[in-house]
């Protein structure tokens, strides 16, 4: 609503925000790096697998593993959790996506990744939030290591604020950003 008044939100990265909506610490709406419940699997049982090279810009490819080579050593989440690359150049190159198609609605990956699951916020509006340049620009200064072995602070995605309007908001605001960003999609793929 480009008529509804604004207010400061007090962080510098989200700028003003409409006066209804509130500045609040992520981890009071997510479970971060939760555990998932696994199903009882033997050691050949087939399970979906997302390494790294396979999380790119809003999707993800899944191999099918044996468990055996994923059971320790791995990260573990449940369909419909957001995964997000912690490491450069990954974090910058948007390798974020939400876990879909898995087999028993389980999947492992990379140690490398976080994993976001949604309790009282939207799902895709937090997606498109991780996707926001200014969010990951300030995600990258927040990362720690040499060069080229960055990685995002654990304590950043769980604590910083975000802007939180209503659900059925966030759900709107989704929605428009799905629908916008499908047609972008569809622009650049006939202009190619």
């Amino acid at each position: 609503n480009p008529d509804a008044p604004m207010k400061d939100s007090g962080i510098e990265w989200i700028g003003e925000i409409p006066v209804h909506w509130e500045v609040e610490r992520l981890k009071h709406h997510i479970e971060f790096n939760p555990k998932t419940e696994i199903p009882e699997y033997g050691e050949d049982d087939s399970v979906s697998f997302i390494p790294m090279d396979c999380l790119r810009r809003g999707v993800h490819t899944s191999q099918t593993v044996d468990y055996s080579k994923v059971k320790s050593g791995y990260v573990d989440f449940a369909e419909g959790d957001i995964l997000m690359a912690k490491v450069t150049p990954c974090l910058e190159n948007g390798n974020l996506a939400i876990a879909g198609n898995l087999i028993d609605g389980v999947g492992f990956g990379s140690t490398e990744i976080n994993v976001i699951r949604c309790k009282s916020i939207h799902r895709e509006y937090l997606f498109y939030i991780l996707q926001c340049k200014t969010y990951v620009d300030r995600a990258v200064a927040d990362m720690y290591g040499v060069a080229g072995l960055k990685r995002l602070n654990p304590s950043f995605i769980p604590n910083t604020k975000y802007p939180m309007p209503s659900i059925e908001e966030q759900q709107k605001i989704a929605e428009y950003l799905a629908a916008t960003c499908g047609e972008i999609d569809e622009l650049v793929v006939a202009n190619e």
